[in-house]
Parts: structure tokens; sequence; C-alpha cells
């Protein structure tokens, strides 16, 4: 099977700048300066990427980063709520939204 015909998991990780694998998680989703998104193909990782966080203005519940990521077909996202299985309560519209998967099944 080649790539083109693998199953594709692209799990997002708010982060810290500069973004990327050696990049610290950020600690707030909605604030996070940037994502590093990482591809994965039967566990293995084929792609990295970051992608800039358009930061969301007060009251906007979360849904700007929320559509960044399901711009770039994320699947799951790892951030510090999620890894606790909940969303904050102004994110929680934008989550309950969201095709991407949050909560416990997260990568952590």
């Amino acid at each position: 099977m080649n790539h083109d015909e693998a199953q594709i998991l692209r799990i997002a990780v708010p982060s810290d700048e500069p973004g990327g694998l050696d990049a610290a998680r950020s600690g707030h989703f909605g604030r996070s300066p940037c994502f590093t998104i990482v591809d994965l193909i039967d566990d293995v990782m084929v792609n990295v990427l970051v992608v800039p966080n358009a930061r969301h203005g007060k009251g906007d519940g979360c849904i700007t980063p929320v559509l960044i990521l399901g711009e770039n077909l994320v699947d799951v996202v790892s951030s510090p709520a999620s890894a606790a299985g909940r969303c904050s309560p102004a994110c929680r519209p934008a989550c309950a939204s969201s095709p991407a998967r949050t909560g416990p099944t997260c990568a952590r």
C-alpha cells in the first residue's frame, strides 16, 4: 500500500513559537501562537507542518482556531484541556461542532 492509499491520522498540537517537534506545547488552545500538525500512517510520522493560529477574540468561543484546524483536515487535537477530557467552557461550542476529535481519545 502506498501513502496515497493509506489512512493518514492528522494530529494537531497547540504549540509555542516557533512550532515544530521541538516546540513546547502551548497551555491554551485558543491563544496558542501556532499548531504543530503531525501526519501518521500506521503509527509512523510521515509529515510535520506548522500552521499559525489567528488570535480569537473575546466571546468568539475559540471558533477561529477550530476553523483553522478544520481547513487543515485535522483528525485529533492534543492539548492540555483535551488531555483532561474537556474543553474550556468558552471553547465547548466550537469544539462540539468541530469534526476533529477531542477528549480522552487524543494523542498525549
